[in-house]
């Protein structure tokens, strides 16, 4: 019962709460990098205080010559249907993109912090609740869909969030290499804001 009540407090905490303290204004959207980077501190000590190890939280280099093709493979089709998507819905680049200094700064930090808290950090944390990996892996998934709410348009946004983070949650399970996955989700983050999908 303690694990239950601690797993549910903590993704309360840490996986809900700042989403909801943007989303209804308690907090301007334009601090949502700073409550990020609280709330991964915060990540970082519960992780450091359960002695999480860096392999535990992904951060690995003995298993890179495995990673990277499925990697590679995985981060150029998913590149591939996002650029249908955007065909299809006749999306255009953003103009100026090259000025844009959230497009070209702040997109591989966002990502990499992203997948430290939702795979390095959650995906464990859960699959200390869950027996079934598909539970992991769909909590997992929603928990990030959520965290979309803030951008763009909902209809268009939370499909590609809920795919994407079922996608790299699965691809971590798969191949757990927190660099390889931040760096898939930083390529498909530059292609998703280009196109401005967020």
């Amino acid at each position: 019962m303690h694990a239950v009540l601690y797993i549910i407090g903590l993704v309360f905490f840490l996986f809900i709460s700042p989403i909801a303290i943007l989303y209804f204004g308690l907090i301007p959207f334009t601090y949502r990098l700073w409550l990020l980077a609280i709330y991964t501190v915060i990540v970082a000590v519960v992780a450091f205080r359960d002695q999480r190890t860096l392999r535990s939280l992904g951060l690995r280099t003995n298993n890179f010559k495995e990673t990277v093709l499925p990697y590679v493979i995985f981060t150029t089709g998913a590149v591939a249907l996002l650029l249908i998507v955007a065909h299809l819905l006749g999306k255009q680049t953003i103009p100026e993109w090259t000025s844009n200094s959230h497009l070209l700064f702040l997109f591989i930090p966002i990502s990499f912090t992203q997948e430290f808290l939702y795979r390095g950090f959650l995906m464990h944390e859960l699959r200390r609740f869950y027996t079934s990996i598909l539970s992991v892996i769909a909590v997992d998934a929603l928990l990030f869909t959520y965290l979309h709410v803030l951008y763009g348009e909902p209809f268009v946004t939370l499909p590609l969030a809920l795919v994407s983070g079922v996608a790299f949650s699965y691809m971590y399970y798969k191949y757990p290499n927190l660099w390889m996955v931040a760096l898939s989700h930083s390529v498909l983050n530059f292609v998703a804001v280009l196109y401005s999908f967020f």
